[in-house]
């Protein structure tokens, strides 16, 4: 009988064996250099509905702040203690074509109500993925919560240039027709 109630008592506090039950996830991108995400999956699930453009300052921006923030179920994974990441992006001024997939530790990411996880994928020049997790800025200081990274593969048969249909997507004219800064130095090796 003690089991059981031990056993009650951690589901009830979302301490359960499966992970979080749900994500708040927003993209976001270095400064100058606006993507299109094309695929997002969690654990081998999609969650991205259709293409999204996306663009930030998340290297010069404090807080760092993402755009199109989702709140999602989670995709139970095999792993209770690590969430897989495989994305697939395409820069917008290049047209260059990236594929990431990274294992995130659960531990290390911002806990939110309700059992659930909070994080921000950064997508970077040449392939660059960062996987944030900022905790709440407070009036005195914005602290910043670097996860895990890593370098994308090319993907040269996925390269395209958005710029042949702007009204793709939403937001997409709008994207092109900005004058961006140079992108911000990346630490992954040109391609």
């Amino acid at each position: 009988m003690k089991h059981l109630a031990f056993i009650t008592l951690l589901a009830l506090s979302g301490c359960g064996l499966g992970g979080p039950d749900g994500m708040s996830l927003a993209f976001s991108t270095t400064s100058g250099n606006p993507v299109v995400v094309t695929a997002f999956r969690v654990n081998g699930e999609d969650v991205l509905l259709q293409p999204t453009e996306t663009y930030g300052t998340a290297d010069i921006s404090r807080p760092r702040i993402g755009t199109g923030q989702m709140s999602l179920g989670y995709p139970k994974g095999n792993d209770a203690k690590t969430m897989q990441i495989d994305t697939t992006w395409v820069e917008l001024l290049t047209q260059k074509a990236w594929q990431a997939q990274v294992d995130v530790p659960l531990d290390q990411l911002q806990q939110i109500p309700s059992n659930r996880v909070e994080y921000m994928p950064v997508f970077g020049a040449s392939g660059h993925l960062l996987i944030t997790s900022d905790p709440l800025p407070t009036a005195d200081s914005a602290p910043l919560n670097d996860v895990a990274s890593t370098c994308g593969t090319r993907r040269a048969d996925a390269d395209t240039d958005f710029a042949e249909n702007p009204g793709a997507l939403p937001g997409l004219a709008e994207a092109l027709a900005f004058a961006y800064p140079a992108p911000a130095p990346s630490p992954c090796p040109e391609a």
